[in-house]
């Protein structure tokens, strides 16, 4: 296994950040289990934008804009720009997400105003790194073109925020005030975490599976769709457009992702390793669910679901978030982690450094640990529909399990010492 060069190798720091992710999930499951009444009630609570915030920015965003950290320099072979105040800009997007969530809980708009200003100045510092990283580099193929929409929908993203908060408290928008929470989320989930889920997969998947040099044929219909369709949903939402437009939304939905899912088989059938993993089993399973979730909102659009708008939203942003986004993220950091753990292993002297990353984990818990995140965000999806309080319980208490499987297989990575086996190979 190769170990990429000083200039592109950000592990050590990667990984204290994922770890911090997995503290957020663990706040959010907890946060989630104690607030199921409202979760089953009243979707705009205060309490329930506090958890939105956490899911979003505490836990995936910080993992998704960490993970760029390290593999950004490492696909472009071009060190990243102004690394010293991305370490600091982290540090400022940590404290303020989860200083910004938590306000949201206490309705403490001092609170909320520091949180935001310390995000946004953190995350700007980030997107400034990795925008000048990009364009520096010049080297245009469909994941680095996918970044950068999705880095851009996330600045753009921070800007609607702000514009939110702004207008719930001096109205400049009343219709806002109801619909702009839907398109913000929208984007987010589509033109943000799919975007940048479906433009690394395309790297990602190839460099699991050993398909390297294969050029998928519809991945440009699937980045630059899923994008367009985020935009497009978005702006329907806000402006209520009539259901026809909806519809063609999410049809261009439903064209991204069966573009992808076309290319994904390709992939598998191009790659060179016999066996594909479980991980990336589920991953894709996950890519599937999303079409499921559209077959969803074009039944809520034609108003064939029995609840109100505002519950079926709500509904179809959890099982998009903690399903698709959720399931994708959680198997691809099985993938990801043991491999940042080997390559600060094989940077220390005093380390023993395993054959292959995939011995630093242990493969029955990783197992348990992704089927626990699965089956807990289907009980939390479940429970939320059918209204009931100990099954969304039962299910936010498998989702932190999973986080702490996780974090047991990180430790037995970064405690591993030589087997008994080994010693005697090498003698």
């Amino acid at each position: 296994m190769h170990v990429p060069s000083q200039s592109y190798n950000h592990a050590r720091n990667v990984l204290i950040l994922l770890l911090i992710a997995q503290g957020f999930l663990l706040v959010w499951a907890s946060l989630q289990g104690l607030i199921a009444p409202q979760l089953v009630g009243f979707p705009y609570s205060p309490n329930i934008l506090s958890l939105t915030h956490l899911i979003t920015l505490g836990w995936a965003s910080l993992i998704c804009l960490a993970a760029l950290y390290q593999l950004l320099p490492v696909l472009l072979q071009q060190p990243l720009a102004w690394r010293g105040m991305v370490d600091w800009s982290f540090s400022a997007f940590v404290v303020g997400s989860g200083m910004f969530s938590w306000a949201f809980s206490q309705a403490a708009a001092h609170w909320l105003i520091s949180g935001a200003g310390l995000m946004s100045i953190g995350l700007l510092g980030i997107l400034a790194s990795y925008g000048r990283t990009l364009w520096v580099a010049q080297q245009w193929d469909v994941t680095t073109i996918g970044i950068s929409l999705a880095l851009t929908t996330l600045a753009i993203q921070l800007l609607i925020g702000i514009g939110l908060v702004i207008n719930r408290s001096v109205l400049i928008w009343p219709s806002l005030v109801a619909y702009g929470p839907l398109g913000h989320a929208t984007l987010g989930v589509l033109g943000w975490f799919s975007t940048l889920t479906l433009a690394l997969s395309y790297r990602l998947l190839a460099m699991f599976t050993l398909a390297h040099g294969y050029t998928c044929r519809w991945r440009w219909v699937a980045v630059i769709g899923m994008n367009a369709a985020a935009y497009a949903t978005g702006v329907a939402l806000w402006h209520q457009l009539p259901q026809w437009i909806m519809l063609s939304c999410i049809g261009l939905i439903v064209l991204s992702i069966s573009a992808w899912l076309a290319d994904v088989r390709s992939i598998l059938k191009h790659r060179i390793r016999r066996q594909v993993e479980s991980p990336i089993k589920v991953f894709i399973a996950a890519g599937a669910w999303l079409l499921i979730c559209s077959g969803w909102a074009i039944a809520a659009s034609q108003g064939w679901l029995p609840s109100s708008g505002v519950k079926q939203f709500q509904v179809l942003f959890m099982a998009a978030m903690q399903g698709w986004i959720g399931l994708a993220i959680m198997t691809m950091l099985h993938k990801i982690i043991p491999f940042l753990i080997w390559i600060a292993r094989a940077n220390d002297p005093n380390q023993h450094v395993p054959t292959t990353a995939r011995e630093l984990f242990w493969p029955q818990l990783s197992s348990i640990s992704i089927a626990s995140y699965g089956l807990g965000s289907g009980l939390v999806i479940v429970a939320v529909v059918i209204n009931s309080i100990w099954v969304l319980r039962l299910g936010s208490g498998l989702i932190a399990a999973s986080g702490v499987a996780l974090l047991l297989n990180c430790w037995h990575g970064l405690r591993l010492k030589p087997s008994a086996k080994n010693i005697e190979m090498g003698l």
